[in-house]
């Protein structure tokens, strides 16, 4: 075979190859309340505004004592990044797709862990007071404000009149 044809099977191989790990496995639609799995990222869509959707995050993180390293918060996406115990990172993405729904992408590692992945998803729908199998849309109420308010005034030293 001539240099030109090994090398264009090459590049043939990698792009079949590459392709091969875009692949997309769903456990149930997005719209339902169900993780979607995309390249070691897990996603999840919730009925809050970006800014419900990082106070809930925080909480579970500050419950879990795992230390932020990177927080980046806008009124349609946000980012939180921290530290596991055992070195591994976390990361959190928040983007509104409307006023009242936000997307979480949750990814735990360098190749994405699905265990302790859907645990900070549970801890989430925890936080907000969803019970095991109940739809997104059927949710119980979360926090009162009074609760909002001590949990913001334990993370952040400052008291908030509800």
């Amino acid at each position: 075979m001539s240099r030109k044809t090994l090398v264009l099977l090459l590049v043939l191989s990698l792009v079949l190859a590459v392709w091969g790990c875009r692949s997309t496995k769903t456990s149930s639609g997005a719209t339902t309340g169900g993780t979607s799995y995309i390249v070691g990222t897990y996603q999840k869509s919730y009925p809050w505004t970006v800014t419900q959707a990082v106070s809930h995050a925080d909480a579970v993180l500050r419950a879990d004592n795992i230390p932020i390293y990177k927080r980046q918060v806008g009124a349609t996406v946000a980012t939180i990044e921290g530290t596991l115990s055992d070195g591994s990172n976390l990361k959190m993405d928040f983007k509104a797709t409307s006023a009242n729904n936000t997307t979480v992408t949750i990814r735990v590692g360098t190749f994405g862990d699905s265990a302790r992945t859907n645990y900070f998803f549970s801890k989430l729908d925890e936080q907000a007071g969803y019970k095991p199998g109940t739809a997104i849309g059927s949710a119980a109420p979360a926090a009162s404000a009074s609760a909002r308010a001590g949990a913001a005034e334990a993370h952040t030293g400052e008291t908030t009149n509800p």
